[in-house]
């Protein structure tokens, strides 16, 4: 495998995603507490699928888990759940109290602070105020909860290049760049060197696709 990890994923689809979460996995003490958060979070987001792919939303959660620990070297067992739990509270009808109740305060500590409060309709003028609000607070806390930003956003990033030209979401790459520029990048570099050489290099990459953030012009 010559592309790196993140990146390899991303040409998996979800029966070689599950296989390698298994034989990735298996190994650890807590398995089966693993795979049974697995199964949790497929049953809470059945029927979701991923901007963009699309393809059933537990491999994008899958991809996190997975990236954490075999890049990463994450084995702590808490924190793989709550990579695998990070958008169940923003994006089904499991609660916070729910994974508490089930998975303990720890869990459920990690994934409500990755949950941004409901809104109605937004413009993307106030969406990039919710991610300024939610990196504002972030970056002055604990290193776990801004590691588990760290791998949802680089799983994110890693999909930019998948998007066809006909989605509509391909219109909204300039305001995710100036997201990664004003907001990731700085995340990042407060985890440490390899955290941000990482999501520097996908950064600059699309800058030589002709990305452009701050709503400039698409250029690819």
């Amino acid at each position: 495998m010559n592309q790196p990890l993140y990146s390899f994923l991303h040409t998996l689809e979800l029966p070689e995603i599950y296989d390698l979460f298994l034989a990735t996995f298996s190994c650890l003490p807590n398995a089966k507490k693993i795979f049974n958060a697995y199964n949790f979070a497929s049953k809470f987001h059945k029927n979701q699928v991923r901007k963009g792919e699309p393809r059933p939303y537990i491999i994008h959660l899958a991809r996190v888990a997975l990236v954490m620990h075999k890049s990463f070297g994450i084995n702590n067992t808490n924190m793989l759940i709550a990579g695998l739990f990070h958008d169940i509270i923003e994006d089904t009808k499991a609660t916070y109290f729910d994974i508490k109740s089930i998975w303990g305060d720890e869990i459920a500590d990690l994934v409500k602070s990755q949950t941004n409060p409901k809104h109605g309709f937004q413009t993307p003028q106030m969406k990039y105020k919710v991610r300024e609000k939610k990196f504002n607070k972030l970056i002055k806390s604990n290193r776990a909860y801004k590691q588990l930003w760290y791998f949802d956003i680089l799983d994110n990033v890693s999909d930019f290049g998948l998007i066809p030209k006909e989605n509509t979401d391909y219109q909204k790459i300039p305001r995710w760049m100036k997201q990664i520029r004003d907001f990731y990048l700085p995340l990042s570099k407060s985890l440490g060197i390899k955290y941000y050489s990482i999501m520097n290099k996908l950064y600059h990459d699309y800058l030589k696709l002709g990305f452009r953030p701050s709503g400039s012009k698409l250029i690819a």
